[in-house]
């Protein structure tokens, strides 16, 4: 994903959300995302990602909700491995179950599950590698309208080697 893509997701998000506020709440919402994965592995730099998402609540109580959620990201900037001239570029899919708190600003918890591929380039060579396994993430959202939220999460994606989304979004 180049980064004129997710500039014009960013606007998209921004001309969509004042219509989401002035609508009464729905179970559907989409999300735009973007943040650093970082692998738990020497010499493998961070790799900035951003992307989308698309939920449902399917419980939606004064005590919280719980909603499943589609999330897919791609690389806006390679990270950078311990030899000059390679590089590693990932996109990530996941599936998870999402709980938020109640209030304006809430906590957020999911699990689910990730699918990761990634390319690791290196002198005009390039390998892929796919994994995927369990994943968990906790985080904390704030409200800005019925059905608006800026959220921070921290997801975890337990591979052989830890897998880290630190990342920052919008839904609407």
């Amino acid at each position: 994903m180049k980064i004129r893509t997710l500039i014009v997701m960013v606007i998209a998000a921004v001309f969509l959300a004042g219509a989401a506020q002035a609508a009464e709440e729905r179970p559907w919402y989409g999300g735009v995302k973007t943040g650093v994965i970082t692998l738990d592995e020497p010499g493998i730099g961070d790799l900035t990602q951003a992307g989308a998402l698309f939920g449902y609540k399917f419980v939606n109580r004064d005590w919280g909700s719980f909603a499943i959620e589609a999330e897919y990201s791609d690389t806006v900037d390679a990270g950078n491995l311990s030899f000059p001239g390679a590089d590693w570029e990932g996109e990530m899919l996941a599936g998870c179950f999402v709980f938020r708190g109640p209030g304006k600003g809430y906590l957020k918890g999911k699990a689910g599950y990730v699918d990761v591929s990634a390319e690791v380039s290196a002198f005009g060579l390039s390998e892929d590698v796919n994994d995927s396994d369990y994943a968990a993430g906790i985080g904390f959202g704030w409200k800005l309208g019925k059905n608006a939220a800026l959220e921070v999460e921290w997801t975890r994606a337990f591979f052989d080697e830890d897998l880290d989304f630190y990342s920052i979004g919008f839904n609407f």
